[in-house]
């Protein structure tokens, strides 16, 4: 298996900074928004409707906060569940 420095790939394009910034705020504002939806709302399509349409910020920060939690949870259930098989070797 060949090592490869992380330091030493260059990014050509110059865009995975951003696309890394709207990763980290869209991606947990639409868990946050599927949480709503199936979790808050059951499924329910008028219901998801009305509360989509009441829509202000603190919903959306609400949606946004409770996105990052479930990711963060699965990132970390990953590390922990799955380290022990992912280690390397002497």
């Amino acid at each position: 298996m060949k090592h490869i420095e992380l330091t030493k790939i260059k990014n050509k394009s110059g865009q995975a900074e951003l696309k890394h910034i709207l990763y980290f705020i869209f991606l947990p504002f639409i868990i946050g928004i599927l949480f709503f939806f199936f979790y808050i709302c059951s499924g329910d399509i008028s219901l998801f409707k009305t509360m989509i349409h009441n829509f202000d910020f603190d919903k959306a920060y609400a949606s946004w906060l409770i996105g990052y939690e479930i990711l963060a949870v699965i990132i970390l259930l990953k590390i922990f569940l799955f380290s022990e098989n992912n280690q390397i070797k002497k």
